[in-house]
């Protein structure tokens, strides 16, 4: 019991050391349950997006990057897009179950924007 405790310990240590800092790319069912979350939270508009990776940083502060975002309206017209979102996350709140940002940036943002009818 004892030699088995020691090699996941050993097996542990040794996969924290080599995922650390490397991104770890998502895999689709994952894409495909956030993409549906966001879709019952957002009704009115549609979120895509490409890639989708993990990486743990030295101090176990694990982030998210999600690359080609494209927020559209049920017709297809596009809302917004981003070339890159990265969030930093909360190891605590992790360990909870609760995937709470610390740390936002979105880069290559790219809003469409049309001026409704006046009324009148």
């Amino acid at each position: 019991m004892v030699v088995v405790l020691v090699l996941l310990a050993a097996l542990a240590t040794g996969a924290a050391v080599y995922f650390t800092g490397r991104p770890i790319p998502a895999p689709l069912w994952v894409q495909e349950r956030i993409e549906a979350r966001i879709a019952t939270a957002l009704p009115q508009a549609r979120v895509d997006f490409g890639a989708m990776e993990f990486v743990v940083d030295e101090g176990w502060r694990p982030r998210v990057r999600l690359q080609d975002i494209f927020v559209t309206t049920p017709e297809g017209d596009e809302i917004v897009s981003f070339n890159e979102f990265k969030a930093s996350l909360s190891m605590r709140s992790l360990l909870r179950g609760v995937a709470q940002p610390r740390a936002i940036s979105l880069s290559g943002v790219v809003a469409n924007l049309r001026r409704g009818r006046m009324a009148g």
